[in-house]
């Protein structure tokens, strides 16, 4: 019964502390002299970072990999579908409240 009360004031915490699309935005962007990095709070690498880390490491490999279709029906909701160009059954998608962070999500 304790862990669960722990639980669900952690849950609870989590949601009081959301940030707004608006907050995310301004907030995760760090700018450099040439381009700018998006980072989410907790993570190590930036979202550009990881989309080029995974793209480079899939090449490798000899896959070739397709972002398919995207969705945003809702405003600060994005999806992508990522197939394999080679295979079509072997895909993955990725969600996010930008484009950039479904496509980080989708490669992860």
């Amino acid at each position: 019964m304790h862990a669960m009360i722990s639980v669900l004031k952690l849950v609870t915490h989590d949601m009081n502390t959301k940030k707004t699309n608006e907050d995310i935005e301004t907030s995760e962007t760090s700018e450099t002299s040439e381009n700018a990095e998006t980072f989410i709070p907790s993570k190590d690498a930036s979202l550009e970072s990881s989309i080029r880390t995974l793209q480079g490491k899939l090449a490798a490999l000899g896959i070739h990999v397709e972002e398919k279709s995207w969705l945003n029906e809702v405003e600060g909701i994005w999806s992508v579908h990522v197939i394999n160009r080679d295979c079509t059954r072997l895909f993955t998608n990725g969600k996010g409240a930008s484009q950039l962070a479904a496509r980080a999500s989708a490669y992860r």
